[in-house]
Parts: structure tokens; sequence; C-alpha cells
């Protein structure tokens, strides 16, 4: 537990130092070209980023372990994906009967999503990084200590205490529960990658497509869209069932 809270204060700290590095090099940046419309936040986010990754290999936490960066069997993916999918459809019908909840980080979020480096952060390398991070290093520690169910809720639970606003805590402690199943059958982080990478992408790509939508229940009718919730809880109850006959999980993570 020690390890997992450890990994998570330096987190913090590496994107603090993200932001003191980029941000001076910024300012100086639009001095000097005289530019008027330069946004900091989208490189600092990525300093951050490879500050954290450049940290956990540093220290081990991401070697010495084959199965981590192990591609395994090509059905594996597929209803990996299909989970994946159907999961950011359930999710996002809840986090809609949760929209009462405060959204700190919108304009945040908007200012990436119309920036070539906040997509990159957004969709790519922010996704591999808490994947290594959360998975990698969190979850396998807590795997050494305790029983799967609890090792996962525990570290879903970080991951949601992570993101600190309100409208993403639930959705991310949803989401860590799954991802941080799909870690616990296959040992391997790209199942996980693979659905942290559509599930950012699909966002970016909404709120750029649709940015005055705010749930994807408006872009369908009532009963289309009921249709279409009750089709995803079927696929991804499938989909983990046919996971958990395609996937042996390791009876030793330490």
């Amino acid at each position: 537990m020690k390890t997992s809270i450890k990994l998570i204060l330096i987190y913090f700290l590496m994107q603090l130092l993200g932001v003191a590095i980029v941000s001076p090099l910024m300012l100086l940046y639009a001095h000097l070209a005289d530019a008027h419309d330069v946004h900091a936040l989208p490189p600092s986010l990525i300093a951050g980023i490879l500050l954290m990754m450049g940290y956990l290999y540093k220290k081990g936490y991401l070697t010495g372990d084959e199965a981590l960066w192990r591609v395994g069997r090509p059905l594996t993916y597929l209803w990996t994906l299909l989970a994946g999918i159907s999961f950011i459809l359930l999710d996002e019908w809840l986090m809609s009967m949760l929209d009462f909840l405060p959204d700190w980080m919108e304009m945040a979020f908007d200012e990436m999503a119309y920036s070539p480096w906040g997509i990159l952060g957004i969709c790519l390398l922010g996704p591999v990084l808490e994947e290594m991070l959360f998975r990698g290093a969190v979850l396998k520690s807590l795997l050494s200590h305790y029983r799967p169910a609890t090792a996962i809720g525990r570290s879903a639970l970080r991951v949601g205490s992570v993101h600190v606003n309100p409208a993403q805590v639930v959705a991310a402690c949803c989401s860590g529960l799954l991802l941080g199943w799909l870690y616990q059958r296959t040992r391997s982080l790209w199942p996980s990658i693979l659905v942290h990478v559509v599930n950012n992408s699909c966002s970016v790509f909404l709120m750029r497509t649709y940015p005055d939508v705010e749930h994807l229940s408006e872009l369908f009718p009532a009963g289309g869209y009921v249709l279409l919730i009750g089709l995803s809880a079927c696929v991804l109850l499938l989909s983990l069932t046919m996971l958990r006959r395609l996937t042996t999980p390791a009876s030793n993570l330490s």
C-alpha cells in the first residue's frame, strides 16, 4: 500500500515539475516570437508524462516482468475491444445520470482537445502512462498483498482519487475496475492500454465533432438510446465471459 501511495504522490510531483519546466519556456517563446496565443498546458502535460515514465523505468517498476508487454492472442484483443466499447457506452450513460457533478476541468479539457500536443497527451501518451502507473506498478504491487478483487478495488479508488475532478472521479473508478481486471487476467498492459486509448479518443472526437452535446443520449432518439444501452450491457457481459475463458490469471504477481 505504501508503494502505491508513494507512486501517486510522485505522479502529482512530476505533473507540477512539468509545469515548472515548460511554463517559463513557453513564456520566453511568446515574448521572443511576439505570440499572443501560446498555450502552456498541453506541453506541460506531456512533459509531466515523460518525466513520470522515466521515473518508473529508472526505478525498475516496468522492468524484469516479461509478461508486462506481451502481446498475446489476437482474439483476446477482439473481445477486449468489444468489452471496452460497450463499457464506454455504459459508463457514459452512468455519467449522464450524474451530470449534477461539477466539472472543474472542462475549460482545460477544451483547450487540450483543440491542440495537437493536447490530443497526443490525452489520446496516446496519457493512457500509456496511466496504464504503466496504475496497472503496471500500483495494481501489481497491490496484487502481491491482497486478493485480486480487493487489489483491483483499491487500485480503482486510487485512480479515481488522482483525477480529483468530481465529474471524472466516478467514471475513472468504474473504468479502473475493468482495466484492473484486464491486467489481472492477462498480466499484460496492452489490453488495458487499448481500452484506455479508445475511451480517451472517443471523448476527444465527440468534443470536437459535437461541441454543444453534453451526453451521447442527445444524438439518439429515446427508444434508440435505450436499445443501445441494453445491447451494450449484453455485449459487455458476453465479452467478459469470453475473455475469462481465453485468459488465465497468474497465481503470483509479486
